[in-house]
């Protein structure tokens, strides 16, 4: 994951699945973008941002 070139890991990585698109529906702009940073980093480190 040290080189960010390779843009097949990036979007394997951040693109949501079209299961996790659903759970985005009635947010705003900014809940949206903030709710699928938090699912990503929760499928990635198994933990919430703090």
């Amino acid at each position: 994951m040290d080189n960010w070139q390779d843009k097949t890991e990036w979007k394997d990585l951040w693109l949501l699945t079209p299961e996790q698109v659903p759970l985005l529906s009635g947010m705003t702009d900014k809940g949206r973008l903030g709710f699928a940073i938090q699912l990503k980093f929760m499928e990635m480190y198994g933990r919430f941002p703090s």
